[in-house]
């Protein structure tokens, strides 16, 4: 995704599962069951962080081919948010997340 966001828009994000030496794995491939985190919701009005219809911090199943994915985040709070997002035993890590600026 981009490094800045309009509050209450939707961008796409490219995730890319990458093994320890920053290889893109292609063996990771199918449905996987991530969840993303790193960003708050809003308070007036209360709007959730997403990623396609599903609030951050709950497992949303993203389809991966050849190691690579899109999904779409919607963000609603003005902030500095770092997102990451794991499967359960893999985690972004090591500059794997995505610094955003959410703006009004």
């Amino acid at each position: 995704g981009t490094g800045t966001q309009t509050a209450g828009t939707t961008q796409t994000i490219t995730i890319t599962a990458k093994d320890a030496q920053g290889n893109t794995v292609t063996a990771y491939t199918g449905a996987k069951s991530l969840t993303f985190s790193g960003a708050n919701s809003s308070s007036s009005p209360v709007s959730s962080p997403k990623v396609g219809s599903t609030d951050f911090g709950t497992a949303t199943s993203v389809t991966f081919s050849n190691g690579v994915a899109t999904a779409s985040m919607s963000l609603y709070k003005v902030e500095s948010a770092s997102i990451s997002v794991t499967d359960g035993s893999l985690t972004a890590s090591g500059g794997g997340e995505l610094a955003v600026g959410v703006s009004v």
